[in-house]
């Protein structure tokens, strides 16, 4: 259908553009005003290859969609970031992330180019699958590419964010959690603990921005630092192994992290905050990785707070875990 209106309109307009023209037949004459194609037929027709199950082949049908719109009346009409996000997830699904950045960077280069903030990609849509398939193929690409990568695009959302005020355009809790997993993977354990102790201090930063904007449904659906969260800091810390100094720091983070958690689960009632088992049995394998013991009374204190704790909240206990620690 879209190209029939192509073809008609370049007929009648005497424009014969032949990456763009296609045989139109005779039965299909139009004698009526000359229509240009509008944008949402096109964005329609490139959704429908993005979700057609073609492989690759479909994805290039999109790509050449966009490609006729840009051609459309010889006119450099720059495509939609709806077209653009269609295409970008195609790519993604083929596994495909080079291919996928760069249609995530004509998005960000369209805004950076108009400054129109409706230019801007779309958090949710854009960024957010984007960072999660870079999380899954973090093992194919080359070492640090991913975790940078991820820093980067968190960073540039919360650059639009600077630049507009709309918490709108903040990363999703989503977006986070992906950047967190992209750290541990590509990363040495000692710097991707801290940059993801890092990334989950933003993400309750732009969550506390958010609801001081009155957007608390907003921040609760998009931006509440869950369990599932905090989870990553916690395992980032039973990966960083080494010295007695990085021990001890990451006992006491991993700790701080429950203590916070119960205690926000105890206020709220909300089971996004109750904290995990694993954090738990992490935390109980962190005891028992402490080689010099200063105060062997007050670090078992602390054990059995936590037992507590679990006994309390109904969590079943682990043996193995718990063991090391005493």
């Amino acid at each position: 259908a879209i190209k029939r209106l192509e073809s008609r309109y370049y007929r009648q307009m005497e424009d014969d553009v032949a990456d763009c023209y296609h045989p139109y037949e005779e039965r299909f004459a139009y004698q009526g005003p000359t229509l240009r194609p509008p944008l949402q037929a096109y964005e329609i027709a490139c959704r429908a290859y993005a979700r057609a199950n073609m492989g690759e082949h479909g994805v290039v049908l999109a790509e050449n969609v966009i490609s006729r719109y840009g051609q459309l009346s010889n006119e450099r009409t720059t495509p939609s970031n709806t077209m653009m996000i269609s295409v970008m997830k195609a790519w993604l699904k083929e596994s495909n992330i080079e291919r996928a950045e760069y249609w995530l960077r004509r998005m960000e280069e369209n805004f950076e180019s108009s400054g129109n903030v409706n230019h801007i990609p779309n958090s949710e849509l854009a960024y957010t699958p984007f960072l999660r398939a870079l999380a899954r193929n973090t093992r194919r690409l080359p070492d640090r590419d991913a975790a940078d990568k991820s820093m980067d695009k968190i960073n540039t959302l919360r650059s639009y964010f600077d630049k507009v005020k709309n918490p709108r355009v903040l990363p999703t809790s989503r977006a986070y959690i992906a950047a967190m997993r992209c750290q541990k993977e590509g990363l040495p354990e000692a710097e991707a603990f801290e940059r993801t102790k890092s990334l989950f201090s933003l993400l309750n930063e732009d969550f506390k921005e958010t609801v001081e904007h009155g957007s608390m449904n907003l921040a609760l659906r998009r931006l509440k630092p869950t369990k599932n969260s905090a989870v990553r800091v916690v395992i980032a810390a039973s990966k960083c192994t080494g010295k007695e100094a990085a021990d001890h720091k990451c006992l006491n983070e991993v700790e701080g992290i429950i203590h916070d958690y119960r205690r926000l689960y105890e206020e709220t009632n909300d089971d996004d905050y109750r904290p995990l088992p694993i954090m738990y049995d992490i935390c109980f394998s962190l005891f028992g990785r402490m080689k010099f013991i200063r105060s062997p009374k007050v670090l078992s204190k602390r054990v059995f707070s936590l037992l507590e704790a679990m006994n309390h909240d109904q969590i079943c206990i682990h043996s193995g875990p718990v063991t090391a620690a005493l």
